[in-house]
């Protein structure tokens, strides 16, 4: 018998691939094998699973982020490379979240509150060890970087199509804001490697 664990798993590659309105519970039955019954004694109902896969999805997204930011140096090498991881994932979240709140509202509220309270406790840690490391001004602020950065990062996801120019594409508007952002609350040396993790980042595309 196919578990739970596998289930959650699959559905939420569905959930995410074909959207979450798209994928009916006789689609997930159909494609792990099982009858639509089966697929009832393991979840209530739609929303129910649905609210396990998308957990499942932001937990396996967190915990990718954390091995890539292992990966770092120091904070701001960090805060660059999941910057970057998250652009390369960001058409699937943003389509995630819209369709969230368009559609399944309470899983929405609770994935945002949920992903805002782990996502500022993360921030607030790597800003605290940057400006341990002297890359971040000592008269910084924290709590209101990360509620500004929040502020601004949101709008921009929320108005992407009114923002964006022609010719210019949301991944540039995103390092643009987020480099200049973070050369505001810099040292000498922090801005120096923004400008080096910055131009590694545009090379790479």
């Amino acid at each position: 018998m196919i578990s739970k664990e596998r289930t959650i798993e699959q559905s939420m590659r569905m959930f995410v691939a074909q959207g979450v309105k798209q994928v009916r519970m006789d689609d997930i039955a159909h494609q792990l094998g099982m009858s639509k019954r089966t697929l009832y004694e393991l979840f209530n109902d739609k929303e129910e699973l649905l609210d396990l896969a998308i957990t499942c999805y932001f937990d396996q997204y967190r915990a990718r982020s954390a091995k890539i930011s292992q990966q770092a140096t120091n904070s701001l090498e960090a805060l660059f490379l999941v910057t970057n991881y998250y652009l390369k994932n960001s058409a699937a979240i943003i389509r995630l979240i819209n369709e969230l709140r368009q559609y399944y509202p309470r899983i929405h509220k609770k994935v945002i509150q949920h992903e805002q309270k782990l996502n500022r406790e993360n921030l607030y840690k790597m800003l605290e060890d940057g400006m341990a490391q002297g890359l971040f001004l000592p008269s910084m602020d924290i709590h209101l970087v990360i509620t500004m950065l929040y502020y601004t990062t949101a709008a921009m996801t929320e108005h992407r199509q009114e923002i964006l120019l022609k010719g210019i594409s949301q991944r540039q508007i995103f390092l643009y804001l987020i480099s200049n952002f973070f050369r505001g609350i810099s040292t000498i040396r922090g801005i120096e490697l923004i400008d080096k993790y910055l131009k590694d980042l545009r090379e790479e595309k």
